[in-house]
Formats: structure tokens, sequence, C-alpha cells
């Protein structure tokens, strides 16, 4: 489990992210990191990712544009699921 949250000298949100890592050690997947994760812990304002190693998916939310509506931050965006076997295999 490997995770980093705003960055180390920031215990508000280290601390929160932590407590919740370890609320959900054994059972954590992708959306529920992004629903019951990093939507609490608030962080990845301007850009959030989630990556699933076993399963070759990354998901990603990215704060909103200046042309867009809808939620101002990231965390609180909709993530978009790419499958990173098929994407590599593109390259």
């Amino acid at each position: 489990l490997s995770y980093a949250g705003m960055d180390w000298l920031c215990p508000g949100y280290s601390v929160v992210l932590q407590d919740k890592l370890e609320q959900h050690r054994t059972s954590l997947t992708p959306e529920l990191v992004i629903n019951d994760v990093i939507s609490i812990v608030q962080t990845g304002d301007l850009h959030a990712v989630v990556y699933d190693l076993t399963e070759m998916t990354m998901y990603v939310a990215n704060a909103r544009g200046s042309q867009e509506t809808g939620p101002l931050k990231a965390y609180d965006r909709t993530f978009t699921r790419f499958n990173m076997t098929e994407l590599f295999e593109l390259a």
C-alpha cells in the first residue's frame, strides 16, 4: 500500500488519509478510494489519480476548466477509467 497526501508536512491531510486507508486496509478498491478516501480527505484539488496495478487500470479526475461547469476541485468531479493494458498496446 502506497500513498501520498499533499506533502509530508500536512498532518491535516496525511493523518486523515492514513486513518481512511487503515479503515479499509483489506477492502480497498478504486471505487472505494474515490468515494470514501479521496473525497473525505479532500486531496487532489487540481488532479487526482487512483491506480489499480492488479487490474492495470487508472482513474483520473481533473479540476474544472474555465469553460466547464460542475464541481471545481478534481476530487469532487467524475473520474475517468483508463485500461492501461490497452493503452500500452497502442504505444
